[in-house]
């Protein structure tokens, strides 16, 4: 089976021009926004924290988030050397190992639950901060 190929009836430069100018079309004016909307926009923009400027001050809040998910690593390295000690101790009854156990199942459903809540806090900022950028 054979596909005709798909001709273009514009120049490329045209296709990806959103004014319209290579095409010859004056570019679109946009209506302006109404005041209330703006005092919006701008009180909305006035209670986001600035942006570092400095180098150092972006490394600074890298390493603060990185050392959030070392932490939070550390929290399930640590149950689970837990859950290994306790598996090696011979002395432990069947009811005490059931028990750390059950214990380190509820810590890790924890860590689950409140990982869960982060990712989706970071998604939501991604999508709004996404849909504000692409409604300006």
């Amino acid at each position: 089976m054979n596909i005709a190929p798909v001709t273009a009836s514009l120049p490329v430069e045209a296709m990806f021009d959103p004014g319209g100018s290579a095409r010859g079309a004056p570019a679109l004016a946009l209506p302006p926004a109404p005041p209330e909307l703006v005092g919006r926009f701008e009180a909305l923009m006035a209670r986001v924290p600035p942006e570092p400027s400095s180098l150092a001050a972006r490394s600074a809040a890298v390493d603060t988030a990185v050392a959030g998910i070392d932490s939070h690593l550390k929290s399930y390295s640590d149950i689970t050397q837990r859950l290994l000690i306790a598996a090696e101790k011979p002395d432990l009854s069947l009811a005490e190992l059931n028990a750390v156990h059950m214990q380190s199942m509820v810590d890790m459903a924890m860590l689950s639950m409140n990982q869960s809540a982060y990712v989706s806090v970071t998604n939501s900022s991604k999508s709004s901060l996404q849909s504000l950028m692409k409604s300006q």
